[in-house]
C-alpha cells in the first residue's frame, strides 16, 4: 500500500494547514520556497532556502524516515537539535526550517480499515479480454517468426547496451567526484578594538530618567533597553561602543554569511567567494535596531543630556571605519562616559571559518584572497579529511555565454550562463548561485564561484571566474597559497 505522510503546520505562511501527501515512486519529498519543491513556502518565510531539507523513505519493512538538510543558509533543526548530514524522523517528531523558521509536525496517514468491494466482472469486458489475448497470441506469432532475424541484431545491440553503460557509469563517477570536492563554508566576522584586542558591541542604556526624585521612562511605549549614541566634539552624532562582555553590551558588531567551496587537496583547503562587498566595509544595516534611541550629550566625560532620537536620525555608520568605545560607562542612567574616538586605524576585522566535513564543522583558517577568492585551510590538529573520491581536472574550464553548467552545494542543479563580463564576473539563469555555490561545465572542470548574497535583475546570481592564476599549488605538508 503507498505510503501516505501527513505535515502538520504550526508555523510559519503555512501555519494551521496539514498537507497530507503519497510519497512519489523515487520515495523523497522535497521542502523549500522554489517553485519545484513538493511542499513549497512562500517568500514571506525568509529563513526558508529554496531547496532546505528532504524527506527520505528507506527501503526497509516498514520503512523508516530520514531528514536530510540540503546545504541551507539557515539550517534544518529536528526536535531543536541541528541537523548535519541524515537524521532519523520518527511521527510525532517536530522539524524546524531555520532557528525561528517555520516549523511542522510529522506523521503518517492511517490506512483505510477495509478495501473497498472488488466490482463483479461484466460479460462485455469478458469479451474484450478475450479480443485482447487473441492479439496477443497473433502478436507473439508474429514474434516468434522474426526470431531468426533478432539473433542475427543481438552482437550490434549488446554492444551498444555495454557503450551506453559505460558512458552512463562515467557520469555517475564525475558527479560523484563533483560533489565530494564541494564543501560548506561558514565564516563569521567580528570588529575589535586593536589597543585591547576586545570584541565591541552597540551600547543599550535604560528606557529611563530622573525628574525630581522619581525615575520615569524616557521614551513611553519605547522598550527598556534603547540603542547609545553620543555627540562628538565637532558636534556629530557618534555610534557609542562597549566591549562585548559589557552589562551595556547589545547586538555584537559582526555578522555571519554561509557559502560554498571547492576543495582543492587532500588536506581539505577550499576555495570559495567573498560577498562584492566585505561587510563591515559598508553602511550597518540599523533594522532591529528599533525605532528609537538615545543621544548623550556630555562635557568632558559626565552625561549633562539624555535626548531621544528618532530612527531617522541614526548616523550613517560603517563598522570598521569609525565611532566612540566607551571604555567605561557608569551605571544606569549613565552619568559618566569613559573613552575615546576610534578610526580604522584602531579598528581589525576578526574572521573565523569553519569547513562542513562530514557532518561536522572543522575550524579553518584565511590563507589568501586573491580577486574575489578566498583560499580557507583546516588549522593544526583538526580531523584529517577523507580524500576527494574522484580527483577533478587541475585547470579551470572556459566560460561562454548560453553555456550549459552544474551548479553545486549539497546537490546538482542545471543552469546556464546568461552573460560573460569583462571585469571576471558571469551571471547565472538559476537563483541558487545567490547562497554561494560551485560551478562546473558539464565535463567536471570546475568554472566558478558563486558570490553570496549576488541576486541580479533577472532573478540570477552572480559568480567570479576561477582563472588559472587561482590555480594552487604546494602540498598537504607544507600548505597552499594562491599564486599571484
Amino acid at each position: 500500500m503507498q505510503i501516505r505522510l501527513t505535515l502538520k503546520h504550526l508555523s510559519g505562511s503555512r501555519a494551521n494547514r496539514e498537507d497530507v501527501l503519497a510519497l512519489p515512486a523515487v520515495r523523497e519529498i522535497i521542502l523549500g520556497r522554489d517553485p519545484e519543491c513538493d511542499v513549497r513556502y512562500g517568500e514571506a518565510d525568509d529563513l526558508v532556502s529554496r531547496k532546505h531539507l528532504k524527506i527520505l523513505a528507506t527501503d526497509d519493512h516498514p520503512a523508516r524516515f530520514m531528514v536530510i538538510d540540503l546545504g541551507s543558509r539557515n539550517g534544518t533543526f529536528v526536535n531543536r537539535q541541528r541537523v548535519f548530514g541524515a537524521v532519523l524522523l520518527s511521527p510525532g517528531g517536530h522539524v524546524q526550517l531555520g532557528a525561528g523558521g517555520p516549523e511542522f509536525e510529522f506523521g503518517l496517514a492511517p490506512r483505510p480499515l477495509n478495501p473497498p468491494p472488488a466490482r463483479p466482472v461484466s460479460r462485455l469486458l469478458t469479451k474484450r479480454l478475450l479480443l485482447k489475448a487473441s492479439l496477443a497470441i497473433f502478436f507473439l506469432a508474429l514474434c516468434a517468426a522474426g526470431y531468426a532475424g533478432w539473433l542475427r541484431l543481438t552482437p550490434v545491440w549488446q554492444h551498444w547496451r555495454s557503450e551506453q553503460s559505460a558512458r552512463e557509469n562515467r557520469m555517475k563517477t564525475l558527479k560523484a567526484g563533483v560533489l565530494a570536492s564541494v564543501t560548506g563554508i561558514d565564516v563569521q566576522w567580528s570588529v575589535i578594538d586593536r589597543q585591547t584586542g576586545t570584541p565591541l558591541a552597540r551600547a543599550y542604556v535604560a528606557n529611563e530618567h530622573f525628574s525630581h526624585t522619581a525615575l520615569l521612562p524616557l521614551l513611553d511605549g519605547a522598550p527598556a533597553a534603547l540603542p547609545a549614541f553620543i555627540l562628538g566634539p565637532d558636534r556629530q552624532i557618534e555610534t557609542l561602543l562597549v566591549p562585548a562582555v559589557s552589562s551595556h553590551a547589545g547586538r555584537i558588531v559582526g555578522g555571519a554569511w554561509n557559502s560554498s567551496g571547492l576543495i582543492v587537496s587532500a588536506n581539505g583547503a577550499a576555495l570559495t567567494a567573498v560577498p562584492r562587498e566585505h561587510p563591515w566595509n559598508i553602511p550597518w544595516q540599523w533594522e532591529g535596531e528599533g525605532s528609537a534611541g538615545v543621544l548623550l550629550v556630555t562635557e568632558s566625560t559626565e552625561v549633562t543630556q539624555m535626548v531621544p532620537l528618532a530612527a531617522s536620525q541614526f548616523p550613517r555608520w560603517i563598522p570598521n571605519a569609525s565611532g566612540f568605545f566607551a571604555e567605561q560607562l557608569s551605571t544606569e542612567p549613565p552619568a559618566a562616559v569613559h573613552g575615546r574616538r576610534v578610526t580604522s586605524s584602531d579598528l581589525s576585522v576578526d574572521i573565523t571559518v569553519a569547513i562542513k566535513r562530514s557532518g561536522r564543522l572543522v575550524k579553518a583558517k584565511l590563507g589568501a584572497e586573491s580577486s574575489g577568492a578566498w583560499l580557507v585551510t583546516p588549522v593544526a590538529g583538526s580531523p584529517p579529511v577523507k580524500p576527494i573520491a574522484a580527483p577533478l581536472p587541475a585547470h579551470a574550464g572556459a566560460v561562454s555565454t548560453n553555456q550549459p553548467v552544474w551548479v553545486v552545494g549539497s546537490e546538482i542543479e542545471i543552469a546556464k550562463i546568461q552573460h560573460v563580463t569583462s571585469d571576471g564576473l558571469f551571471e547565472l539563469s538559476s537563483p541558487v548561485s545567490s547562497e554561494g555555490r560551485v560551478v562546473f561545465d558539464q565535463s567536471g572542470h570546475p568554472l566558478g564561484l558563486c558570490i553570496p548574497g549576488a541576486h541580479s535583475k533577472t532573478g540570477g546570481g552572480f559568480a567570479i571566474t576561477i582563472r588559472s592564476e587561482l590555480v594552487l599549488s604546494g602540498d598537504a605538508a607544507n600548505g597552499y597559497a594562491a599564486q599571484p
